[in-house]
C-alpha cells in the first residue's frame, strides 16, 4: 500500500516538476508584473486565458466569478485592478449592452502566444525521443488523467485501485 501512495506521490510531483522546468526554460519571457499579482488574480489570468477565445466576445463577470468560486462584486474589484494593470481589456458586450465582456490584452495575447510556442517545441523535442508506439499511449494517457482530474472522466469515477 506504502509503494502505491509512493508511486502516486511521484506521478504528480514529476508533473509539477515538468511544468517548473519547462517555465525555466521560458526564462528570457519573464514578466515582472506576475511577481506583482496576488494568488488569486494569477487565477484569473488563467481563466480568461484558458476559457476565452480570441474569435469570442469575452467572459462575463458572473462567468469570471462562478469558475472562481468569488462573489461577483470580488471578481469586478479584481477585473479593474487587472485593467489599469494593463493585462485585461474590459469592453461592452457587443450582444449584450448591458453587460461586459473581459479579455486578456494584447500585449499579454502575444506573449503568452510566445510561452506557448516555446512550450510545444519543447513537446514536440521530448515526443521526437519516444517510441512511435508508445506516443498514442502516452498522449491517451495524459488526457485520462487530465479529464479525471478536471472532473470530468470518459469512464467511471471511482476510488483508485
Amino acid at each position: 500500500m506504502k509503494k502505491t501512495e509512493t508511486g502516486c506521490s511521484d506521478l504528480w510531483r514529476a508533473v509539477f516538476r515538468i511544468g517548473g522546468y519547462m517555465r525555466e526554460r521560458n526564462r528570457g519571457s519573464e514578466d515582472k508584473i506576475f511577481y506583482k499579482l496576488t494568488y488569486n488574480q494569477l487565477r484569473m489570468i488563467q481563466c480568461v486565458y484558458v476559457c476565452g477565445r480570441e474569435d469570442a466576445p469575452g467572459l462575463s463577470l458572473k462567468f469570471l466569478a462562478e469558475k472562481l468560486g468569488i462573489t461577483p462584486a470580488a471578481a469586478s474589484e479584481m477585473v479593474n485592478t487587472l485593467v489599469r494593470k494593463g493585462v485585461f481589456t474590459r469592453e461592452e458586450n457587443p450582444t449584450d449592452r448591458r453587460a461586459i465582456s473581459i479579455r486578456i490584452s494584447g500585449e499579454f495575447q502575444q506573449r503568452f502566444r510566445q510561452s506557448e510556442q516555446l512550450f510545444d517545441r519543447l513537446t514536440a523535442d521530448f515526443m521526437k525521443t519516444v517510441d512511435p508506439g508508445e506516443r498514442e499511449i502516452f498522449a491517451k494517457v495524459l488526457r485520462l488523467w487530465n479529464d479525471y482530474a478536471a472532473g470530468t472522466p470518459s469512464g467511471e469515477q471511482g476510488g483508485t485501485s
